[in-house]
């Protein structure tokens, strides 16, 4: 997982539309609600594409209990990085050094990929953006990007990320891991750095595969931003659980390496507490 990538434009607000006529030639179109794929090129596997792509909005239905897209999700595919960039250039200057993009357009979500080794995992990363923003408008920006870093890979590469857990172990107790409390601070997508997104892919995962009362907490929360702007964050919601919610969730990957790990041990001496009140927030 490569948490150092493209900026995604999930929280840039853009009022272009691509049209369809739009200095590039679209080649094919192909449409399965809620995608319709343009291209400026043949796309042999396109309704392969569509397919895959369903599956992932079945998935983000079943795992996080959101609504599927009510509108038509854009999708525009071209053949290489070189017209991906000339394209982006013209349409959206200042980020033609991206890889992919996901743009809220003012008339339909827009997701921008260009074929290479990555396309399956970039259609992946910026459908989710897309197919979230069809449920609500209401994700803080960390979670809306740990999400997308959880579903850009298949549900059987997933099961093979435990290979990492220790990793992102050791990573979690370096003095720079983001707090959650920053993390839920964030609003511009181009400041994040490489540890915030490892901590949002982490938290996403406790949220989505920890102990059920934090999956039921984050499903509900899913299910009112889907209609409002929901009264008590995510990271409120965790304290309310439990106040030593950072704690948890390092006990919580403790659980998941290979071999155990002396949690208080390793942990700093402000990490290990036995104190029933919760911390004074940041």
């Amino acid at each position: 997982m490569r948490f150092s990538r493209r900026l995604v434009l999930a929280w840039l607000l853009l009022a272009w539309a691509i049209p369809r006529n739009s200095q590039c030639a679209w080649v094919e179109e192909h449409a399965q609600f809620p995608f319709v794929l343009r291209a400026d090129h043949t796309v042999p596997n396109a309704p392969t594409i569509l397919n895959e792509l369903a599956e992932l909005q079945a998935e983000l239905a079943e795992r996080l209990g959101i609504r599927p897209a009510a509108g038509w999700i854009e999708l525009y595919l071209f053949r290489d990085h070189e017209a991906f960039r000339a394209f982006v250039s013209r349409q959206f200057p200042g980020f033609e050094s991206r890889r992919a993009l996901f743009i809220q357009g003012q008339t339909a979500p827009m997701v921008l990929v260009a074929r290479g080794d990555s396309l399956a995992t970039d259609l992946r990363h910026e459908s989710t953006h897309a197919l979230l923003h069809a449920h609500t408008a209401h994700l803080p920006l960390w979670l809306d990007e740990g999400l997308a870093e959880y579903f850009e890979h298949s549900a059987e590469q997933r099961r093979h990320e435990v290979r990492r857990d220790s990793a992102l172990f050791d990573a979690m107790l370096k003095p720079d891991w983001p707090r959650l409390v920053r993390l839920e601070r964030a609003q511009d997508v181009r400041r994040l750095e490489p540890s915030d997104y490892t901590a949002a892919w982490a938290w996403a995962r406790y949220l989505i595969d920890g102990p059920s009362d934090v999956q039921i907490q984050f499903r509900a929360y899913l299910a009112e931003a889907g209609d409002r702007q929901p009264e008590r964050t995510m990271p409120e919601r965790l304290s309310e659980l439990n106040p030593h919610v950072e704690q948890a969730m390092k006990a919580y990957w403790q659980s998941r390496l290979p071999q155990p790990v002396n949690l208080q041990a390793t942990l700093r001496p402000a990490e290990v507490t036995t104190i029933a009140p919760a911390p004074a927030p940041e």
